[in-house]
């Protein structure tokens, strides 16, 4: 078997990341079960100069594929976030490690979503997936900023959460290192079926005469943050200062976190929250490395594990591994790692009273070694590398039984440009009508139709219109002033073809529009494109959150897509909404909740016309206040359906964190 292994964070480079440790482990393990392994890997150019000679030699050149991050990225990606433009980036290298090492695996990381792009390219006919993709669920960068009591203001950011949900999605299968980690994607919609509980390796060191006398501090392991457990560490450890189990002192392994309370990084927190006499005790190391853990720990007793958000956790393992004993809550998922026979070790919550704190201290400080070398012994069990290798490759054989690859859509492609009609609503806009007419006639497919229909323009500007009358396949149709969704009813009514297009007056599409579109419509009711803006501003939206919880947040789509005729009379518009209201916001909610499939394609076709004094931009207050209403009434209706209400509460809570830090920001 021959595994790629896709992840920007590997044992080449000097760290202290679990991703890292896990990327290193998983890759000697398979080997030494015989199987063959790579690793396509990404940085700047700085890491080629800290790599681990060791490791570079261990892959050889043709089992190593590394992308070097440089600045033009972002400059040619304006409006994408910064893993949203490295997961574009590395489809070549992608390209050309597939068709050198030829896997018959891939193996992603869910975190940042580093193969997104590949995937969204492979639904869009754009790309052949060769193999299955497997997605490693180490963790999302969605729960780290919500344990850390935080949310995001950019936009960009979100879209990042909502690419590494949609790739755990669209992965032909999901691995997750506990249980726990496997009831959080649960309720993110990933379904079982394809999820498999595999525990991480790890090779142990060989064990040393440990004298647990010696051993009086007590330590943190990992980012101090408040996600990493360091708020419960602080409450803790106040707790039991002047009892018996008092420590000699607290060594804190790896770098502070920012902090969202009154102080600006835990470290700053921790100055104030524990006594002032305390703070000689206390030693801040800062980030370190791997293999001095063990001199690190080698006088520690206990060490706070209190993360709320790992999936599973290398920095228990090796408390355990170098003579300490890990402090956890039951819940957690390396509580999942305790042998029955040690289950009154844990912390029935992670801030305990100090009743059952000194309950638990007591338990271990009885017979600390005994039950240090049974908890030691169970996980060198539990965790051998042979163990992982043999439970990989029986999940991994039976997929590659069972997995078949998806056909492009050129292949399947039944419908031509002739299937298609542009739909035009418009109304005293006929500068930019000539433009938007040429972008259409300009396509390298031509369609079967433009319909345009005016809603009530000027006299003046109806008689410039009659003089377009004898352009090819434009048909044009007037009607009193009714607004903009009574118009599109009655352009979707008037439609003749299977597919429609609509595109306001003011805007474009590229001269590929239509022709890429059709590969992608024998998958999907409609083909959404990405958007590039002219006039204010260029940036560009990659359009991916339909379906997703993110779309209750915010909106970037646009009515301009390739769409069933058929799933638009079936949805139609309001005609109540006649100022400008999010109605093509409210029509892709609806497009979802009524089961409707969409494709993005990874382009920008769609060029939209972004300028001040717009219907859309700037909003008004009425227009925003009945959008918010619209959103509500549409959050109710799909908390009531059985297939929605989870979508919706998690889109319902995002949204109301997102409102949270606006109001924090405000005050």
């Amino acid at each position: 078997m021959r595994v790629l292994y896709v992840s920007p964070e590997s044992p080449l480079i000097p760290q202290a990341g679990g991703i890292a440790t896990y990327i290193g482990e998983a890759l000697r393990a398979l080997r030494s079960a015989g199987h063959e392994v790579a690793l396509l890997s990404w940085g700047p150019p700085s890491a080629r100069t800290v790599w681990v000679q060791d490791w570079l030699e261990w892959l050889s050149p043709d089992r190593l594929f590394w992308y070097e991050e440089v600045p033009e990225w972002w400059r040619e990606h304006p409006g994408f976030s910064r893993t949203q433009v490295v997961s574009e980036q590395i489809v070549p290298v992608l390209r050309q490690a597939l068709d050198a090492f030829q896997p018959d695996i891939i193996e992603v990381t869910d975190y940042h979503a580093p193969l997104f792009a590949f995937l969204e390219r492979v639904r869009a006919g754009l790309e052949r997936q060769p193999c299955p993709v497997v997605v490693f669920h180490h963790g999302l960068s969605l729960d780290t900023w919500i344990n850390d009591a935080q949310w995001p203001g950019d936009e960009d950011i979100l879209e990042d959460f909502h690419r590494e949900v949609v790739q755990l999605r669209w992965a032909d299968m999901v691995l997750c290192p506990s249980e726990t980690a496997q009831q959080r994607l649960l309720e993110l919609g990933i379904v079982r079926e394809k999820m498999a509980v595999v525990r991480e390796p790890f090779t142990f060191p060989v064990e040393q005469k440990v004298f647990s006398t010696c051993r009086t501090r007590w330590a943190h392991l990992g980012r101090f943050t408040y996600s990493k457990g360091a708020d419960a560490l602080i409450y803790h450890l106040n707790q039991i200062l002047g009892t018996p189990f008092e420590p000699t002192g607290l060594r804190i392994l790896g770098e502070a976190g920012p902090s969202t309370f009154r102080e600006v990084d835990f470290w700053e927190r921790y100055q104030t929250r524990v006594p002032p006499e305390w703070h000689i005790n206390t030693e801040c190391i800062g980030a370190y490395l791997r293999e001095s853990i063990g001199d690190l720990l080698s006088d520690v007793r206990f060490v706070a594990q209190f993360s709320r958000s790992e999936t599973f956790g290398y920095t228990t393992v090796e408390t355990i591994a170098h003579g300490a004993i890990p402090l956890m809550a039951r819940g957690s998922a390396m509580a999942e790692l305790v042998p029955a026979e040690l289950a009154s070790g844990l912390l029935s919550h992670v801030y305990a009273d100090q009743q059952e704190l000194l309950r638990v201290l007591k338990f271990w400080s009885d017979d600390f070694e005994e039950k240090r070398c049974l908890w030691r012994s169970t996980l060198v069990q539990w965790l051998h590398p042979d163990r992982f290798a043999q439970t990989i490759t029986r999940h991994y054989t039976g997929l590659m039984g069972s997995w078949r690859s998806p056909e492009t859509g050129a292949l399947l492609q039944r419908f031509t440009s002739r299937d298609v009609t542009v739909l035009i609503p418009h109304r005293n806009d006929f500068v930019n009508l000539l433009s938007c007419l040429e972008s259409i006639y300009g396509q390298t497919q031509t369609v079967a139709e433009i319909i345009l229909v005016d809603d009530g323009s000027l006299p003046e500007i109806q008689q410039e219109l009659d003089a377009l009358r004898d352009l090819p396949r434009l048909r044009i149709l007037l009607q009193n002033n009714q607004g903009l969704c009574a118009t599109r009813n009655r352009l979707i009514d008037v439609c003749r073809t299977p597919w429609a297009v609509f595109l306001d007056s003011d805007d474009r599409l590229a001269p590929e529009f239509v022709e890429r579109c059709l590969t992608c419509v024998e998958s999907a009711h409609a083909v959404i494109p990405r958007r590039q803006n002219f006039g204010d501003n260029s940036n560009v939206y990659p359009q991916t959150t339909i379906g997703s919880p993110l779309h209750w947040v915010y909106n970037h789509f646009r009515m301009t897509a390739l769409i069933q005729t058929a799933c638009l009379r079936s949805l139609r518009f309001d005609p109540d909404l006649r100022h400008g209201e999010a109605d093509d916001w409210d029509f892709w909610l609806r497009f979802t909740m009524q089961g409707y499939q969409a494709v993005t394609y990874p382009a920008p076709l769609f060029l939209y016309h972004m300028r001040s004094g717009s219907m859309s931009w700037p909003w008004s207050t009425g227009q925003a206040l009945r959008t918010e209403g619209l959103l509500q009434a549409r959050l109710s209706e799909a908390r009531l359906d059985t297939v929605w209400r989870r979508d919706a509460e998690l889109g319902g809570l995002w949204r109301s964190l997102l409102q949270a830090r606006r109001l924090a920001e405000k005050s």
